[in-house]
């Protein structure tokens, strides 16, 4: 099981916890606003298993350009992990309901685009 120590929402804004931060992997629960901070790497799988219904997500800053205005904050972009993905100390990751993300098609669906690209392709072959 997953030892970890939460963190209030007030605390994320101190001196003192961002400090720890550094040194921590810090798992964010939006749903509950809720923090938690382990202090070392562990696999994305096992946080899904203590959450069940989530994904694990980090939390990927890209600053912006200047022409998208540089007084702007920066943007953040949120990846999903596999379960045998590792989090790191210092990243910042969130969780991601089920509901909150969309499903791959099913594999039957992706079978006629499939035949068509080989048909082109078989095409673009005879051409030649």
């Amino acid at each position: 099981s997953t030892r970890t120590r939460e963190q209030t929402p007030a605390c994320a804004g101190m001196g003192n916890c961002q400090a720890a931060d550094a040194a921590a992997v810090v798992i964010q629960h939006p749903a509950s606003g809720r923090t938690e901070l382990a202090y070392w790497s562990l696999p994305a799988g096992e946080v899904m298993a203590a959450n069940p219904g989530h994904y694990v997500a980090a939390v990927i800053t890209a600053p912006h350009t200047a022409s998208e205005g540089g007084g702007a904050a920066p943007v953040k972009h949120l990846k999903l992990l596999r379960p045998d993905d590792t989090l790191l100390l210092g990243r910042v990751y969130r969780l991601v309901s089920f509901e909150g993300t969309s499903r791959p098609p099913p594999p039957s669906s992706r079978r006629p685009l499939r035949s068509l690209a080989l048909r082109r392709r078989a095409e673009n072959v005879s051409r030649r």
